[in-house]
């Protein structure tokens, strides 16, 4: 999911702040490359995106300071729970308490809970919020150019002038030696995926 005003400033109505979604094909691309996450962290019932184990919707709210797993939405009661989730979080846009600065620490938050988390997020190199995510050890970090996120109704919405970036993290305890951060330029719809130097996709299984 995401919300508020696209990457670039383009208006969005206010009944539609939190509605917009990430492209199928998108999610298609990095979950075949890197493994399928559990959980969404930031979704409506109509926007997950994801054949996992559950979301989070507004109601649950996943700025909320409890566990994200231990309060999710679950598709089927049959599914087991996993200790140690991937999760997906493509938050609302926007700046203020409920922005995408205030989901990025949430999200910093809750990773050693996690076994990996993927954040997208508008590539706002300017801020410190995505220099926090983008310094995290053993980060891989890549940026997809400008993408076309899904309307409410599903639809494709406008290219924005503003790039994405893709967070791929997992937990690393302080004091520990984790990889270097990685950065990639992925031009996602016509190149196969970077290659995860330091883990490989049976590692970022659950």
């Amino acid at each position: 999911m995401s919300g508020g005003k696209l990457p670039g400033g383009s208006d969005t109505p206010s009944t539609e702040k939190t509605l917009w979604r990430t492209p199928p094909a998108l999610a298609l691309a990095i979950f075949g490359a890197y493994g399928a996450p559990d959980l969404d962290a930031a979704a409506t019932d109509g926007s997950v995106s994801l054949g996992g184990n559950g979301w989070l919707s507004p109601a649950e709210d996943g700025l909320d300071p409890r566990p994200w797993w231990e309060r999710r939405r679950k598709a089927s009661e049959w599914l087991p729970l996993t200790d140690r989730p991937v999760a997906w979080l493509n938050p609302p846009c926007g700046g203020g308490r409920t922005g995408t600065g205030a989901w990025s620490r949430r999200a910093l938050c809750e990773l050693p809970r996690l076994h990996q988390l993927y954040m997208l997020v508008p590539e706002c190199t300017d801020t410190n919020w995505w220099w926090s995510l983008a310094s995290y050890p053993g980060a891989l970090v890549l940026s997809l150019g400008r993408v076309a996120y899904n309307r409410p109704d599903g639809t494709p919405g406008q290219i924005p002038p503003q790039g994405s970036s893709l967070f791929l993290l997992r937990p690393c305890p302080v004091g520990a030696e984790c990889a270097a951060v990685t950065l990639h330029r992925w031009r996602w719809q016509t190149e196969p995926p970077p290659p995860l130097s330091t883990l490989s996709k049976k590692d970022i299984q659950p």
